[in-house]
């Protein structure tokens, strides 16, 4: 996206937003509006601009590029990347915030492991199975508390419930009812995906049934899904097992709302089991109203886990203030002290004592705020690996 530099320590040292960048001496002043590519981002090698990072090129799958990590230069952390907007006449009129992802052509990196994992099949492969993630569910992807500096002062007048961050494989299980005003256009998608799986002869029956009288409705509809695409429910995949050996389907029948559950699916063949854990285990952080088009307070989200005899996500606390933090004075109002005390709280146990967690994910008990802070060793951890 398009920034601004914040600060400007030389030699080595730039703010931007809430990250701290180690950049080339002398390229860039206080004030100067840049690229900035968050972490994770992945610069194609097929870009004549990013040549003088050639030594860092690696390969990704077939492509060859390099993937921005957390790195400690000069016991400085640096996290992501910052480019002259002079090198990108392609960018017209560029303005602070300005999202430049499409137009550069960046990609957000995964582990191979993780998007094989979010495709669904037992070894990675897309199955034929497999459609789109649903339109009318929100995927999880909580925004890192960095590009939130400026709403310190409403996060801090707010409360939040704090729980731990779970290193897996996102999961959303959704059960819509006959009531739901999206139930005809789900009912039509659902019917024209099972046809094309019939032979010709079963789509001649199917559609005289239909004429003749004999189609009974659903009385609901559901799905099983990973971060990015929904997956036959009976697949032969961790998600849609999971949800079938443990009856989830049937609990959110029963339940009878329309809704979906999203959580983290764990286990010793998902992400390299960081979590160290002896079976697959899934655990809530969200259940979103599909009718109302909005996330279930975290109060609302517990109390629906429990009903459908699920695992929450470990809560560190429910009512929770920013200023509550060590370090912090009563009044204090420095955004970026605030958020260091913030990514400092990060750090520390997970799931199990052993383990260093992923980070902490805030959400408000009052609204939509909500933010993530990722241990910075965590991530070089997992960088280095």
């Amino acid at each position: 996206r398009v920034t601004g530099v914040q600060t400007c320590a030389l030699p080595i040292s730039v703010d931007v937003l809430g990250w701290t960048v180690v950049a080339q001496k002398g390229i860039h002043t206080v004030g100067d509006l840049v690229i900035y590519y968050e972490l994770d981002s992945w610069l194609s090698a097929d870009d004549p601009r990013y040549d003088s990072f050639s030594e860092r090129f690696g390969m990704w799958g077939e492509k060859r590029g390099m993937r921005l990590k957390t790195i400690k230069l000069r016991k400085q952390i640096s996290q992501g990347l910052i480019m002259s907007l002079k090198q990108f006449p392609e960018i017209k009129n560029p303005s602070v915030g300005d999202d430049v992802t499409e137009i550069l052509k960046i990609e957000k990196w995964e582990s191979l492991s993780e998007a094989n994992s979010n495709a669904g099949g037992a070894m990675g492969v897309h199955t034929k199975a497999a459609k789109p993630f649903p339109s009318f569910i929100r995927k999880t992807d909580q925004e890192r508390i960095q590009n939130y500096l400026h709403a310190m002062d409403t996060f801090m007048a707010d409360n939040f419930e704090v729980s731990v961050k779970l290193d897996g494989s996102s999961m959303t299980v959704y059960h819509v009812n006959k009531d739901s005003p999206l139930f005809e256009k789900l009912l039509a998608e659902t019917e024209e995906r099972e046809l094309r799986k019939m032979p010709w002869y079963g789509r001649l029956i199917h559609r005289f049934k239909k004429f003749a009288g004999f189609y009974n409705k659903p009385d609901f509809i559901q799905g099983v899904c990973s971060r990015n695409i929904q997956l036959d429910t009976n697949g032969d995949n961790h998600f849609s097992k999971f949800v079938k050996d443990n009856g989830i389907l049937e609990s959110l029948k029963l339940y009878d709302q329309t809704i979906a559950i999203q959580g983290e699916l764990i286990g010793p063949a998902i992400q390299e089991n960081y979590e160290k854990v002896e079976k697959n285990e899934f655990y809530v952080y969200d259940v979103f109203n599909i009718n109302k088009q909005e996330y279930m307070l975290p109060s609302d989200s517990q109390a629906t886990t429990a009903h459908l005899s699920l695992n929450y996500v470990p809560v560190l606390f429910s009512d929770f203030k920013l200023k509550s933090l060590s370090g912090l004075t009563p009044d204090e109002k420095d955004a970026r002290v605030i958020m260091d005390a913030i990514l400092k709280f990060a750090e520390g146990a997970g799931l199990r004592a052993n383990v260093k967690r992923e980070g902490l994910v805030f959400k408000s008990n009052t609204g939509p705020h909500s933010f993530k802070a990722i241990s910075n060793s965590y991530l070089l951890h997992k960088d280095k690996k």
